[in-house]
């Protein structure tokens, strides 16, 4: 089944989550060609385009609200207390995507610190990936809880992981 919404109205979200047991969010920057532009350089401009913050506050509140009592949330490694998973090295041959994406990792930061909020008595998961590759699954993708862990997964292997994870 296909539904259809913005993550970002509350009622899309409330429709969509009435009834469900978990609730995976992958909610970010891009996706199905919807790219955002890096090259605005206005931040506020860049939110205005984005804003993932404000749909995965819809997909985190209302899950509590509703009753959801699983939640699998996808933001990316820099995130919470992952911020030193990154090496100088890394940091330094990477800096100019990072610098880009660290107002979304702000933001993905925001959606961890919600999530742990409003779940202190429920299930839930947050899967921090690297970068991203597109291509066919590898398969060799694990969960940890080692808060430095880092490197590239493949899209694909980040949908396996959320699955298993519920």
């Amino acid at each position: 089944m296909q539904v259809l919404g913005d993550a970002k109205e509350a009622s899309d979200v409330i429709s969509v989550l009435d009834g469900c047991d978990a609730c995976i969010s992958t909610l970010g920057g891009e996706t199905d060609g919807v790219r955002i532009d890096y090259k605005v350089t206005d931040l506020a401009e860049k939110r205005r385009r984005a804003e993932p913050w404000q749909g995965n506050m819809n997909m985190i509140e209302n899950a509590g609200i509703l009753g959801v009592t699983r939640m699998v949330l996808v933001t990316s490694i820099g995130s919470g207390d992952s911020k030193d998973a990154i090496s100088n090295e890394v940091y330094e041959a990477l800096k100019n995507a990072l610098v880009a994406l660290r107002w979304q990792e702000v933001d993905k930061t925001k959606a961890e610190n919600l999530l742990l909020k409003y779940y202190t008595n429920t299930d839930y998961t947050i899967i921090r990936p690297g970068g991203l590759i597109t291509a066919p699954s590898t398969g060799k993708a694990i969960v940890t809880e080692d808060k430095m862990a880092a490197g590239a997964i493949h899209r694909s292997d980040v949908a396996k992981l959320c699955v298993k994870a519920l």
